[in-house]
Protein backbone atom coordinates (compact mmCIF):
# COMPACT_ATOMS: atom_id res chain seq x y z
CA UNK A 1 0.00 0.00 0.00
CA UNK A 2 1.57 3.36 -1.34
CA UNK A 3 -0.76 5.88 0.47
CA UNK A 4 -3.69 5.58 2.96
CA UNK A 5 -6.36 9.03 3.24
CA UNK A 6 -7.15 10.34 6.41
CA UNK A 7 -10.76 12.17 6.31
CA UNK A 8 -11.61 14.11 9.70
CA UNK A 9 -15.00 14.69 10.25
CA UNK A 10 -15.00 14.71 13.99
CA UNK A 11 -15.70 18.42 14.21
CA UNK A 12 -18.58 20.27 16.22
CA UNK A 13 -18.78 23.21 13.77
CA UNK A 14 -20.34 25.15 16.99
CA UNK A 15 -19.78 28.44 14.99
CA UNK A 16 -21.75 27.21 12.03
CA UNK A 17 -24.63 25.28 13.93
CA UNK A 18 -25.77 23.66 17.17
CA UNK A 19 -28.40 21.39 15.69
CA UNK A 20 -26.17 19.39 13.48
CA UNK A 21 -22.23 19.01 12.90
CA UNK A 22 -21.25 20.63 10.02
CA UNK A 23 -19.78 17.80 8.01
CA UNK A 24 -23.80 15.79 8.10
CA UNK A 25 -24.94 19.21 6.95
CA UNK A 26 -27.04 18.22 3.31
CA UNK A 27 -25.88 20.11 0.07
CA UNK A 28 -28.06 18.70 -3.12
CA UNK A 29 -28.75 15.34 -1.60
CA UNK A 30 -25.15 14.78 -0.03
CA UNK A 31 -24.25 15.58 2.91
CA UNK A 32 -20.72 17.52 3.48
CA UNK A 33 -19.19 14.47 4.20
CA UNK A 34 -19.97 12.59 1.44
CA UNK A 35 -19.28 15.23 -1.05
CA UNK A 36 -15.27 15.23 0.19
CA UNK A 37 -16.02 11.29 0.25
CA UNK A 38 -16.83 11.37 -3.32
CA UNK A 39 -13.50 12.80 -4.76
CA UNK A 40 -11.23 10.70 -2.66
CA UNK A 41 -12.85 7.74 -3.84
CA UNK A 42 -12.12 8.88 -7.54
CA UNK A 43 -8.45 8.64 -6.24
CA UNK A 44 -8.03 6.03 -4.02
CA UNK A 45 -9.63 3.25 -5.65
CA UNK A 46 -7.51 0.57 -4.55
CA UNK A 47 -6.58 2.01 -0.97
CA UNK A 48 -7.71 2.52 1.93
CA UNK A 49 -9.98 5.66 3.36
CA UNK A 50 -10.11 6.09 6.97
CA UNK A 51 -13.09 8.16 7.76
CA UNK A 52 -12.80 9.57 11.64
CA UNK A 53 -15.95 10.94 13.14
CA UNK A 54 -17.20 12.07 16.60
CA UNK A 55 -17.51 10.25 19.70
CA UNK A 56 -21.07 10.38 20.80
CA UNK A 57 -24.37 8.22 20.80
CA UNK A 58 -24.50 7.57 16.68
CA UNK A 59 -27.14 9.43 14.82
CA UNK A 60 -28.85 8.64 11.92
CA UNK A 61 -26.38 10.99 9.75
CA UNK A 62 -23.52 9.00 10.74
CA UNK A 63 -25.35 5.63 10.67
CA UNK A 64 -26.10 6.38 6.97
CA UNK A 65 -22.66 7.03 5.94
CA UNK A 66 -21.53 3.66 8.09
CA UNK A 67 -24.16 1.93 5.79
CA UNK A 68 -22.64 3.36 2.21
CA UNK A 69 -18.98 3.08 3.37
CA UNK A 70 -18.43 -0.21 4.81
CA UNK A 71 -15.34 -1.31 2.73
CA UNK A 72 -13.22 1.97 4.86
CA UNK A 73 -12.14 1.81 8.71
CA UNK A 74 -14.00 4.19 10.38
CA UNK A 75 -12.20 4.97 13.50
CA UNK A 76 -13.53 7.49 16.20
CA UNK A 77 -12.21 11.30 16.80
CA UNK A 78 -10.42 12.90 19.52
CA UNK A 79 -11.09 16.05 21.92
CA UNK A 80 -8.97 18.10 19.46
CA UNK A 81 -7.83 17.94 15.78
CA UNK A 82 -4.27 16.53 17.08
CA UNK A 83 -5.97 13.85 18.57
CA UNK A 84 -8.16 12.49 16.12
CA UNK A 85 -4.63 12.52 13.43
CA UNK A 86 -2.84 10.64 16.23
CA UNK A 87 -5.73 8.27 16.85
CA UNK A 88 -5.66 7.78 13.17
CA UNK A 89 -1.61 7.32 13.02
CA UNK A 90 -1.87 5.00 15.80
CA UNK A 91 -4.86 2.84 14.30
CA UNK A 92 -2.38 3.03 10.78
CA UNK A 93 0.71 1.48 13.01
CA UNK A 94 -1.05 -1.84 13.90
CA UNK A 95 -0.80 -3.00 10.17
CA UNK A 96 1.08 -5.59 9.08
CA UNK A 97 2.73 -3.36 6.31
CA UNK A 98 2.71 0.50 6.76
CA UNK A 99 2.23 2.73 4.06
CA UNK A 100 5.01 4.65 2.73
CA UNK A 101 2.47 8.16 2.82
CA UNK A 102 -0.63 9.55 4.85
CA UNK A 103 -2.55 12.27 2.64
CA UNK A 104 -4.86 14.19 5.69
CA UNK A 105 -7.61 16.22 4.09
CA UNK A 106 -10.35 18.03 6.63
CA UNK A 107 -13.92 16.92 5.76
CA UNK A 108 -15.00 20.47 5.85
CA UNK A 109 -13.17 20.99 2.73
CA UNK A 110 -15.74 19.63 0.25
CA UNK A 111 -14.66 21.19 -2.47
CA UNK A 112 -11.44 19.87 -3.33
CA UNK A 113 -10.70 18.78 -6.78
CA UNK A 114 -9.52 15.37 -8.03
CA UNK A 115 -6.97 17.40 -9.78
CA UNK A 116 -5.44 19.17 -6.56
CA UNK A 117 -5.38 15.56 -4.84
CA UNK A 118 -3.76 13.84 -7.91
CA UNK A 119 -1.22 16.89 -7.70
CA UNK A 120 -0.25 16.29 -3.94
CA UNK A 121 -0.72 12.52 -4.44
CA UNK A 122 1.97 12.21 -7.15
CA UNK A 123 4.43 14.36 -5.30
CA UNK A 124 4.11 12.66 -1.78
CA UNK A 125 5.52 9.31 -4.20
CA UNK A 126 8.38 11.07 -5.05
CA UNK A 127 11.04 8.93 -2.62
CA UNK A 128 13.08 12.53 -2.35
CA UNK A 129 9.78 14.59 -0.94
CA UNK A 130 8.42 14.54 2.86
CA UNK A 131 5.94 16.42 2.53
CA UNK A 132 3.11 17.79 0.35
CA UNK A 133 1.31 21.59 1.51
CA UNK A 134 -0.95 23.05 -0.62
CA UNK A 135 -1.05 27.19 -0.47
CA UNK A 136 -2.75 30.28 -1.72
CA UNK A 137 -1.07 33.59 -2.13
CA UNK A 138 -2.71 36.27 0.01
CA UNK A 139 -4.61 38.80 -2.62
CA UNK A 140 -6.28 41.23 0.43
CA UNK A 141 -4.18 43.93 2.02
CA UNK A 142 -3.22 42.56 5.20
CA UNK A 143 -3.32 44.09 8.31
CA UNK A 144 -2.10 43.48 12.00
CA UNK A 145 -3.41 44.44 15.20
CA UNK A 146 -1.54 46.15 17.36
CA UNK A 147 -3.28 47.74 20.40
CA UNK A 148 -5.76 49.64 18.90
CA UNK A 149 -4.35 50.09 15.66
CA UNK A 150 -3.95 48.16 12.66
CA UNK A 151 -0.43 48.02 10.50
CA UNK A 152 -0.54 47.38 7.27
CA UNK A 153 1.58 44.35 6.36
CA UNK A 154 3.69 43.12 3.72
CA UNK A 155 1.14 40.30 2.05
CA UNK A 156 3.98 38.72 0.11
CA UNK A 157 5.76 37.42 3.58
CA UNK A 158 2.18 35.76 4.34
CA UNK A 159 0.61 32.67 2.70
CA UNK A 160 -2.85 30.19 3.48
CA UNK A 161 -2.30 26.64 3.67
CA UNK A 162 -5.08 24.19 2.66
CA UNK A 163 -5.61 20.39 3.22
CA UNK A 164 -5.32 17.70 2.06
CA UNK A 165 -1.49 17.65 3.31
CA UNK A 166 0.32 14.50 2.11
CA UNK A 167 3.46 13.52 4.43
CA UNK A 168 6.04 10.16 4.23
CA UNK A 169 3.99 8.46 7.00
CA UNK A 170 7.04 6.93 9.25
CA UNK A 171 8.10 11.00 9.48
CA UNK A 172 4.84 12.49 10.53
CA UNK A 173 4.23 9.30 12.96
CA UNK A 174 7.36 10.40 14.81
CA UNK A 175 6.17 13.79 14.92
CA UNK A 176 3.19 12.85 16.52
CA UNK A 177 5.00 11.83 19.83
CA UNK A 178 5.63 15.14 20.40
CA UNK A 179 3.49 17.23 22.81
CA UNK A 180 3.41 20.37 20.57
CA UNK A 181 -0.18 22.73 19.74
CA UNK A 182 -0.76 22.79 16.60
CA UNK A 183 -3.86 23.88 14.17
CA UNK A 184 -2.38 21.68 11.21
CA UNK A 185 -0.06 18.79 10.43
CA UNK A 186 1.96 21.51 8.63
CA UNK A 187 3.12 23.21 11.83
CA UNK A 188 4.80 20.05 13.05
CA UNK A 189 7.11 20.27 9.93
CA UNK A 190 8.03 23.90 10.63
CA UNK A 191 8.20 23.31 14.61
CA UNK A 192 10.72 20.51 13.80
CA UNK A 193 12.05 21.65 10.70
CA UNK A 194 11.56 18.84 8.55
CA UNK A 195 13.73 19.38 5.31
CA UNK A 196 12.66 18.28 1.73
CA UNK A 197 9.08 18.65 1.01
CA UNK A 198 7.56 21.31 -1.40
CA UNK A 199 4.68 23.72 -1.46
CA UNK A 200 2.09 23.41 -4.28
CA UNK A 201 -0.55 25.80 -5.17
CA UNK A 202 -3.49 25.37 -4.05
CA UNK A 203 -7.30 26.01 -5.00
CA UNK A 204 -9.17 29.01 -4.35
CA UNK A 205 -12.22 26.90 -4.84
CA UNK A 206 -10.99 24.79 -2.00
CA UNK A 207 -13.14 26.66 1.14
CA UNK A 208 -13.13 25.32 4.25
CA UNK A 209 -16.46 25.57 5.45
CA UNK A 210 -17.05 27.31 9.09
CA UNK A 211 -19.51 29.56 8.96
CA UNK A 212 -22.83 30.28 7.07
CA UNK A 213 -21.28 32.63 4.46
CA UNK A 214 -18.87 29.47 3.45
CA UNK A 215 -21.69 27.06 3.39
CA UNK A 216 -23.85 29.24 1.15
CA UNK A 217 -20.52 29.64 -1.08
CA UNK A 218 -20.19 25.67 -1.14
CA UNK A 219 -23.92 25.62 -2.03
CA UNK A 220 -23.22 27.93 -4.66
CA UNK A 221 -20.68 26.32 -6.05
CA UNK A 222 -22.20 22.87 -6.05
CA UNK A 223 -25.31 23.84 -7.97
CA UNK A 224 -22.89 24.44 -11.18
CA UNK A 225 -21.26 20.91 -11.06
CA UNK A 226 -24.86 18.83 -10.40
CA UNK A 227 -25.70 16.45 -13.34
CA UNK A 228 -29.18 15.66 -14.25
CA UNK A 229 -30.73 12.87 -16.33
CA UNK A 230 -34.25 12.00 -16.76
CA UNK A 231 -35.89 8.55 -17.69
CA UNK A 232 -39.38 7.84 -18.40
CA UNK A 233 -41.10 4.57 -17.67
CA UNK A 234 -44.38 3.19 -19.29
CA UNK A 235 -46.55 -0.35 -18.57
CA UNK A 236 -49.71 -1.59 -19.59
CA UNK A 237 -51.72 -4.54 -17.92
CA UNK A 238 -54.65 -6.83 -18.60
CA UNK A 239 -57.12 -6.53 -16.04
CA UNK A 240 -58.57 -10.10 -15.46
CA UNK A 241 -60.84 -12.10 -12.14
CA UNK A 242 -58.96 -11.72 -9.03
CA UNK A 243 -59.51 -10.48 -5.71
CA UNK A 244 -57.25 -7.07 -5.84
CA UNK A 245 -54.86 -4.82 -8.07
CA UNK A 246 -52.12 -3.82 -6.71
CA UNK A 247 -50.46 -0.49 -7.65
CA UNK A 248 -47.66 1.04 -6.03
CA UNK A 249 -47.35 -1.81 -3.88
CA UNK A 250 -50.36 -1.11 -2.53
CA UNK A 251 -53.61 -3.80 -2.82
CA UNK A 252 -56.55 -1.88 -4.01
CA UNK A 253 -59.61 -3.54 -3.31
CA UNK A 254 -61.19 -4.83 -6.42
CA UNK A 255 -62.96 -8.19 -8.01
CA UNK A 256 -60.16 -8.01 -10.90
CA UNK A 257 -56.36 -8.14 -10.93
CA UNK A 258 -53.47 -7.22 -13.23
CA UNK A 259 -52.78 -10.05 -15.70
CA UNK A 260 -48.64 -10.56 -15.54
CA UNK A 261 -45.89 -12.92 -14.65
CA UNK A 262 -45.59 -11.34 -11.49
CA UNK A 263 -48.22 -8.77 -9.22
CA UNK A 264 -48.74 -6.76 -12.66
CA UNK A 265 -48.40 -3.55 -10.72
CA UNK A 266 -47.84 -1.31 -13.47
CA UNK A 267 -46.49 1.59 -11.66
CA UNK A 268 -43.43 0.23 -9.77
CA UNK A 269 -42.75 -1.83 -13.13
CA UNK A 270 -43.06 1.70 -14.96
CA UNK A 271 -40.94 3.37 -12.18
CA UNK A 272 -38.42 0.83 -12.63
CA UNK A 273 -38.17 1.37 -16.38
CA UNK A 274 -37.79 4.91 -15.65
CA UNK A 275 -34.70 4.71 -12.89
CA UNK A 276 -33.49 2.43 -15.71
CA UNK A 277 -33.80 4.59 -18.81
CA UNK A 278 -32.40 7.53 -16.77
CA UNK A 279 -29.20 5.62 -16.21
CA UNK A 280 -28.78 4.01 -19.65
CA UNK A 281 -29.43 -0.14 -17.95
CA UNK A 282 -32.21 -1.13 -20.86
CA UNK A 283 -35.23 -2.40 -19.10
CA UNK A 284 -36.92 -3.94 -16.29
CA UNK A 285 -38.05 -6.94 -19.03
CA UNK A 286 -34.47 -7.82 -19.42
CA UNK A 287 -33.22 -7.77 -16.29
CA UNK A 288 -36.06 -9.51 -15.01
CA UNK A 289 -37.84 -11.85 -17.30
CA UNK A 290 -40.96 -13.54 -17.89
CA UNK A 291 -39.16 -16.66 -18.49
CA UNK A 292 -37.81 -16.81 -14.92
CA UNK A 293 -39.62 -19.19 -13.00
CA UNK A 294 -38.90 -17.87 -9.82
CA UNK A 295 -40.42 -14.50 -10.20
CA UNK A 296 -43.76 -15.90 -10.86
CA UNK A 297 -46.33 -14.24 -8.91
CA UNK A 298 -42.92 -11.71 -7.43
CA UNK A 299 -43.70 -8.21 -5.52
CA UNK A 300 -42.75 -6.22 -7.63
CA UNK A 301 -40.85 -4.26 -4.85
CA UNK A 302 -38.49 -6.94 -5.30
CA UNK A 303 -37.46 -5.41 -8.66
CA UNK A 304 -37.51 -1.77 -7.79
CA UNK A 305 -35.29 -2.77 -4.58
CA UNK A 306 -32.46 -4.20 -6.86
CA UNK A 307 -32.88 -1.24 -9.55
CA UNK A 308 -32.52 1.27 -6.92
CA UNK A 309 -28.86 -0.77 -5.81
CA UNK A 310 -28.33 -0.45 -9.40
CA UNK A 311 -28.95 3.30 -9.51
CA UNK A 312 -26.50 3.82 -6.18
CA UNK A 313 -23.61 2.63 -7.99
CA UNK A 314 -23.74 5.17 -10.35
CA UNK A 315 -23.17 7.75 -7.91
CA UNK A 316 -27.12 8.96 -9.42
CA UNK A 317 -29.74 9.35 -6.73
CA UNK A 318 -33.43 10.17 -7.20
CA UNK A 319 -34.59 13.75 -7.11
CA UNK A 320 -38.05 13.36 -8.34
CA UNK A 321 -40.64 11.20 -9.43
CA UNK A 322 -43.84 12.22 -11.42
CA UNK A 323 -46.27 9.28 -11.81
CA UNK A 324 -49.27 9.19 -13.85
CA UNK A 325 -51.87 6.38 -13.41
CA UNK A 326 -54.55 5.97 -16.18
CA UNK A 327 -57.62 3.69 -14.36
CA UNK A 328 -61.02 3.91 -15.31
CA UNK A 329 -61.96 1.83 -12.27
CA UNK A 330 -61.68 1.23 -9.62
CA UNK A 331 -61.48 4.96 -8.02
CA UNK A 332 -58.16 5.51 -7.03
CA UNK A 333 -58.97 8.50 -4.40
CA UNK A 334 -58.56 6.77 -1.36
CA UNK A 335 -55.26 5.28 -2.38
CA UNK A 336 -52.99 7.85 -4.14
CA UNK A 337 -51.97 9.15 -0.45
CA UNK A 338 -51.34 5.21 0.42
CA UNK A 339 -49.77 4.29 -3.14
CA UNK A 340 -47.12 7.78 -2.50
CA UNK A 341 -46.18 6.95 0.89
CA UNK A 342 -44.98 3.45 0.28
CA UNK A 343 -43.35 4.28 -2.71
CA UNK A 344 -41.65 7.27 -0.28
CA UNK A 345 -40.66 4.64 1.78
CA UNK A 346 -39.21 1.98 -0.89
CA UNK A 347 -37.16 5.09 -2.96
CA UNK A 348 -36.48 7.41 0.76
CA UNK A 349 -37.53 10.15 -1.12
CA UNK A 350 -39.40 13.65 0.58
CA UNK A 351 -43.10 13.99 0.10
CA UNK A 352 -41.83 17.04 -2.17
CA UNK A 353 -40.21 14.72 -4.46
CA UNK A 354 -42.81 12.72 -5.31
CA UNK A 355 -46.48 12.94 -7.37
CA UNK A 356 -48.95 10.53 -8.02
CA UNK A 357 -51.79 11.50 -10.22
CA UNK A 358 -54.72 9.31 -11.48
CA UNK A 359 -56.52 9.66 -15.28
CA UNK A 360 -59.43 8.45 -16.71
CA UNK A 361 -60.11 8.14 -20.63
CA UNK A 362 -63.53 9.08 -20.42
CA UNK A 363 -64.53 5.38 -20.76
CA UNK A 364 -62.74 5.29 -24.53
CA UNK A 365 -60.60 2.01 -25.51
CA UNK A 366 -59.64 -0.83 -22.74
CA UNK A 367 -58.88 1.12 -20.21
CA UNK A 368 -61.97 3.12 -20.72
CA UNK A 369 -63.82 -0.18 -20.50
CA UNK A 370 -62.16 -1.45 -17.34
CA UNK A 371 -59.96 -3.96 -19.25
CA UNK A 372 -56.63 -2.83 -18.52
CA UNK A 373 -54.58 -0.07 -16.20
CA UNK A 374 -51.36 1.53 -17.39
CA UNK A 375 -49.00 3.96 -16.04
CA UNK A 376 -46.53 7.01 -17.59
CA UNK A 377 -43.67 7.78 -15.08
CA UNK A 378 -40.73 10.04 -15.42
CA UNK A 379 -37.99 10.37 -13.00
CA UNK A 380 -35.05 12.81 -12.50
CA UNK A 381 -31.58 11.89 -11.22
CA UNK A 382 -28.96 13.97 -10.36
CA UNK A 383 -25.34 13.75 -9.08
Amino acid sequence: MKSIAVILAGGKGSRLTKSIEKQFIEVNGYSVLEHTLKTFLECFTKNRLIIVLPINKINKQELDIYKKYTKHKFIHSGPTRKQSVKNSIEYINSFNKIPENIIIHDAARPNVSIKLLNNIKNNIHKKNINYVIPYLNISSTLKKKVGNKYNTQDRNDFITTQTPQAFKFLKISELYNHKDKITDDAQLIEIHKVNNGKYIKGELGNIKITNKDDLDLFKTLNTHSISFKVGNGFDVHRLVPGNGIMLGGIKVKSDKKLSGHSDGDVILHALCDSILGAISKKDIGTLFPSSDKKLKNAESSIFLKEIIKILNVTGYIISNIDVTIICQSPNLKNYKDKIKKNIMNLTKLKNNQLNIKAKTTDYLGLIGNSKAISCWITTTIKK
